[in-house]
């Protein structure tokens, strides 16, 4: 195992107009407790982004001439839907499971699948 808690390949084309960024990340087991007998499971996770910019719009329609650049793009984040914690810890677990270590409610889910675009305008 990696001393990294996390792996990522990442990849992308590029181009004057357009580009295509996939992404996958490998997160290891993490310890919940310093003694390593309970862990929260790895997961990968898989990412895409896409982005197109149409340039001057006055080439399309002479009416749109005052957008100078206009740019569309899309993401998609955890594509395959896995549910994982992504958290874990962060309000001061008991060290100890016969103290509660394992009822504390210190795990927090991962974000689901998503999708979301944006558009940009330069005038």
């Amino acid at each position: 195992m990696s001393n990294s808690p996390f792996a990522v390949s990442q990849t992308a084309y590029d181009d004057t107009k357009s580009s295509i960024r996939p992404e996958t990340a490998w997160i290891y087991a993490i310890g919940y407790r310093y003694t390593g007998d309970v862990k929260s499971p790895g997961y990968w996770l898989t990412n895409v982004g896409v982005q197109y910019s149409f340039g001057n719009m006055k080439q399309y329609n002479r009416y749109l001439g005052a957008i100078k650049n206009l740019t569309v793009a899309f993401n998609g984040s955890n594509l395959t839907n896995r549910r994982y914690i992504s958290t874990m810890g962060q309000n001061g677990n008991p060290a100890d499971i016969a103290s509660g270590a394992l009822t504390d409610q210190s795990m927090q889910i991962g974000a689901p699948r998503m999708f979301f675009g944006s558009v940009r305008a330069d005038f």
